[in-house]
């Protein structure tokens, strides 16, 4: 899977990366870079994430809004990204 864009990671420590298209980019920095938009689309593929709890984080709705075509507004907090996408017949358990 490959950058088709240009992307900011923070590492560990704060530092700030920039990584793009032809680009190497160490694991680290995949597990941090959560929109599928920016990917080639070899793999994009999200899973639905959970409804509640760390892992079910309004980022992680957000992503996978936008996996599936729904464009979320930068002020809709989770449940209004769940809504809009239950809205759209796009499953959300």
């Amino acid at each position: 899977m490959a950058l088709i864009a240009f992307v900011h990671v923070a590492d560990e420590n704060g530092t700030a990366h920039v990584f793009g298209p032809g680009d190497s980019v160490p694991e680290w920095a995949r597990k941090k870079i959560t929109n599928p938009t920016v990917w080639d689309g070899e793999s994009t593929k999200v899973e639905v994430p959970p409804q509640a709890g760390p892992k079910g984080g309004r980022d992680k709705w957000a992503a996978y809004a936008a996996a599936n075509g729904v464009a979320a507004d930068a002020e809709w907090k989770r449940d209004d990204i769940i809504e809009a996408l239950e809205a759209r017949g796009i499953p959300v358990v």
